[in-house]
């Protein structure tokens, strides 16, 4: 068992450039390439995709804009929108991460392999048989990879890019803010690429300081569900519904971190 004293003390952005394995992350979280349906059913990642995939359902759907904030080198976001958005955009900090998207986008051979997590998403959706279907309109949807790093005023400087319905995010504003002031200005600059009326969906973890990825101890940010709650009220968002792991039973594995509780949390912009 590790113990909160192995947490980091802050954020590094530099470590998330030059060091961080994103291949190691999507194994150890993901179990990319390498789990079964039902692992990833019975996982914290698929207890958020499948969340993801409840609140970006009752979204407007067909001829949208979706954009993936944190993509990192994993698809579990994309997947739910693929079906539903005709444009789709991920926004990444890490060029290794980025180069990782354009290896799968491309189709090279040592690309990480998502291929059940695409029959999981057809599961979800009851059309287990149609699953190619998804990684095909993921290709056709998918626009371009940004860069973006949510701890500038202008995250996609010199880069533009115009408001779209729905954002997703996955566990970044844990591993970037410091507190719920923090918290609420990273939520402010995301918001500012969302439609009036568009829904902000966020996949957090709550009550955690550290995760470790290949042995390595990273920083997270020790947050309440209610500190998330009250960042999203801070910047006008209303129609707050919340998901959560603890509530079907299912709890984050300790191995690799001391995450309390994981949490999917859908919000519109007024």
């Amino acid at each position: 068992m590790m113990s909160k004293r192995m947490a980091a003390e802050t954020y590094d952005p530099r470590y998330y450039v030059e060091n961080f394995d994103h291949r190691k992350y999507a194994e150890q979280f993901y179990g990319a390439g390498q789990w079964n349906l039902e692992q990833i059913a019975s996982s914290a990642s698929g207890f958020c995709m499948k969340a993801v995939n409840k609140f970006i359902s009752e979204c407007e759907k067909g001829g949208g804009r979706f954009l993936d904030i944190a993509t990192g080198a994993c698809l579990a976001n994309l997947m739910p929108a693929a079906t539903k958005f005709d444009h789709i955009y991920c926004a990444e900090f890490s060029p290794a991460a980025r180069e990782e998207l354009e290896k799968w986008k491309a189709g090279e051979p040592d690309a990480l392999d998502w291929t059940t997590y695409f029959k999981y998403a057809a599961n979800l959706d009851g059309q287990a048989e149609n699953w190619k279907a998804y990684e095909a309109l993921l290709h056709k949807a998918w626009v371009s990879i940004l860069p973006c790093d949510l701890t500038k005023d202008d995250p996609f400087a010199p880069e533009k890019l115009a408001p779209v319905d729905v954002i997703t995010e996955s566990f970044l504003l844990c591993s970037i803010v410091k507190d719920v002031g923090d918290l609420t200005d990273a939520i402010r600059r995301m918001a500012q690429y969302l439609k009036k009326g568009g829904a902000l969906i966020l996949s957090e973890c709550v009550n955690a300081s550290f995760y470790q990825v290949g042995g390595r101890t990273l920083y997270l940010c020790n947050l309440s569900e209610q500190d998330y709650v009250q960042a999203l009220k801070n910047n006008g968002m209303e129609g707050i519904e919340i998901a959560r792991a603890s509530d079907v039973n299912l709890r984050e594995d300790q191995e690799f971190s001391n995450i309390g509780d994981d949490i999917v949390v859908k919000a519109v912009k007024t």
